[in-house]
């Protein structure tokens, strides 16, 4: 990244909030002119800023650990309106040898919900007329359908991955990693993203599972998240050891003191085994076992660990 046309995160506010609660912000550096966007793959979240501060969080379902995401830096190529699914060849096999879904076409189109109506039914008879029945005695119909989708987009930023931010017809997994490489969002948030990019809005795709926040009281959140892609470990060995020599430098400027020890523990504890997100408070007075964990107060502001605070 050019870091003459780039400003820290760490020097803007924001906190936006997802479908299951606030949104952690990444480590990263961003245009101070105009629209980015960024996709950090541990978090499953897509990360809207303007002018160098954040102004909306969607949750999203990146590509799968077998079909990855290709990580890099990418601008907006093409916004195309109901488009129709050019299916991979890796997966024709499974959807019948076919090699494109039109918009809406049936209920396998992947980028809208699909609602299915029925239009006719009629008995089904045999070469002599007869109506038929199945095993249970019961007619077998012939049936027709009508199919009708929301309005969804393909926000295309890779010609070589034929990569894209779309829409779904499973709302129901995101945020997770479902996708064969694609970066899938609920259908409504790629039509509310759609509002907010154009051709060469830059899009980073980062993987990065570790987050550094503070709230207006100025408390320390440290967030972990899942590895889903294989041969990150070394990547993430080396963001670890640069994490918690960020603590030791929060300690050595900061009045509020933290327990880099019993932190590192913590994320040694959950780094292997988070399937979701955990966050937790470094600076916050304990609670007791049972009583409501405390929250981020106001906006966050993130960290630039991974180059010393």
């Amino acid at each position: 990244m050019k870091k003459a046309l780039l400003l820290l995160l760490g020097l803007s506010i924001g906190t936006a909030f997802a479908a299951d609660g606030i949104a952690f912000l990444p480590d990263v550096t961003v245009y101070n002119q105009d629209k980015h966007v960024v996709v950090n793959i541990p978090q499953a979240r897509v990360f809207l800023f303007d002018n160098g501060e954040l102004l909306k969080t969607y949750l999203a379902g990146p590509g799968n650990p077998k079909t990855p995401t290709n990580l890099g830096e990418y601008e907006v190529l093409a916004i195309a309106k109901n488009p129709d699914w050019h299916i991979p060849k890796s997966i024709q096999k499974s959807e019948n040898n076919r090699k494109i879904v039109k918009y809406c076409e049936d209920s396998s189109y992947p980028f809208a919900v699909t609602k299915k109506t029925l239009i006719s039914e009629t008995p089904r008879k045999d070469a002599d007329g007869y109506i038929i029945a199945n095993e249970k005695g019961e007619t077998v119909y012939d049936r027709k359908y009508a199919y009708s989708c929301e309005e969804t987009y393909f926000i295309k930023f890779s010609n070589e991955h034929s990569l894209g931010l779309h829409g779904t017809n499973a709302p129901h997994r995101i945020p997770s990693w479902p996708s064969h490489g694609c970066v899938r969002m609920k259908t409504p948030d790629v039509v509310d993203l759609k509002g907010y990019v154009s051709r060469g809005t830059p899009v980073y795709v980062i993987h990065q599972r570790y987050t550094l926040n503070v709230d207006e009281n100025n408390d320390l959140w440290l967030g972990i998240y899942p590895d889903k892609y294989a041969g990150t470990q070394e990547y993430t060995e080396e963001k670890t050891e640069q994490l918690i020599a960020a603590l030791h430098q929060w300690n050595n400027i900061n009045e509020q003191q933290i327990n880099v020890e019993s932190a590192e523990k913590w994320i040694n504890e959950w780094r292997p085994k988070v399937k979701q997100h955990h966050e937790i408070c470094l600076t916050c007075v304990p609670v007791a076992k049972g009583k409501k964990k405390p929250q981020p107060k106001g906006s966050l502001k993130t960290l630039s660990w991974t180059d010393g605070l």
